[in-house]
């Protein structure tokens, strides 16, 4: 085993009250070995106390959160992804369904008009939106009326 730190350095560190340590390789683990003066009664120097830690369950569990991170990250991307696909899928088809609504009317009185146009008066316009669209179809009901008179 490496030899920790010199009787002098051990000396320095109880004079200024500070822990000594080493960090050093054994047997593909890292180990930190602390070092600390224990003192009697009146501040004389009794002896040091020497302890090692091994790091390899500190990296074992830094491992495995670092693997349930990158899991759980996954899962969040995964879920987000989902409720990006569904809001777009529901978006198109909501969009669709007013674009339907929209146009269905107008499709419709164009179809009216070019009947009128080719001169058939005989078709009323029937008014059955509250909305600007019911207006354009009782003008349109207004100009057939006044255009069979003639």
């Amino acid at each position: 085993m490496k030899s920790f730190v010199s009787i002098q350095t051990l000396v320095a560190s109880a004079v200024n009250d500070d822990p000594d340590y080493q960090v050093y390789q054994n047997k593909n683990n890292e180990i930190i070995e602390f070092c600390a003066p224990v003192f009697w009664g009146g501040g004389e120097i009794l002896g040091f106390v020497r302890y090692g830690i091994s790091t390899a369950s500190m990296h074992q569990a830094l491992s495995e959160v670092l693997s349930d991170g990158i899991r759980t990250r996954n899962q969040i991307i995964f879920v987000l992804g989902c409720l990006a696909i569904i809001s777009l899928v529901a978006g198109y088809f909501m969009v669709r369904q007013l674009a339907i609504k929209i146009t269905k009317p107008i499709r419709s009185i164009v179809d009216l008009v070019r009947q009128i146009a080719e001169g058939n008066y005989d078709i009323p316009v029937i008014s059955g939106h509250n909305d600007e669209i019911g207006l354009l179809e009782t003008d349109i009901e207004k100009m057939r009326i006044h255009g069979a008179c003639r």
